[in-house]
């Protein structure tokens, strides 16, 4: 194994390259959670009455606040992305691959964000113009 060892109880991450394996998959996994609460919080923007909370001042800044997280996120995923090689091993298919999807899970997450925010805004300049056709 590479990196240093660490010392700990057995069965915890011996090396920093283990560790850093785990704050991946940690990493990923808190990514599709995000991404289906994103997903869930969409639907209800654009079927419920939700979208107003999602306009407010704090609706906005979290979901802008996600969206520039996941933008970085994304740029640095697209900047680890391995090379293709001539005859590549199963390891180096595998580590593109995996790459490659962390990238567009990045990607996906940062989109869901922007749309959520559209999605509220949108809804809540229709609601506007709603209420003042009605006042008229």
């Amino acid at each position: 194994a590479q990196g240093s060892t660490l010392e700990g109880p057995p069965g915890t991450p011996r090396t920093m390259v283990d560790i850093l394996h785990v704050a991946k998959r940690v990493s990923n996994s808190l990514s599709y959670g995000v991404l289906g609460l994103l997903t869930i919080a969409l639907v209800a923007n654009c079927f419920t009455r939700f979208f107003a909370t999602s306009d407010k001042v704090l609706g906005r800044s979290v979901l802008l606040a996600l969206a520039a997280f996941f933008y970085v996120m994304w740029q640095i995923d697209v900047m680890q992305l391995p090379l293709k090689t001539e005859n590549p091993s199963d390891a180096d298919k595998a580590a593109y691959y995996k790459a490659g999807r962390d990238v567009y899970l990045e990607f996906s997450c940062l989109l869901i964000c922007l749309f959520n925010f559209a999605v509220a805004k949108l809804r809540a300049e229709n609601e506007e113009m709603r209420q003042e056709i009605r006042k008229k």
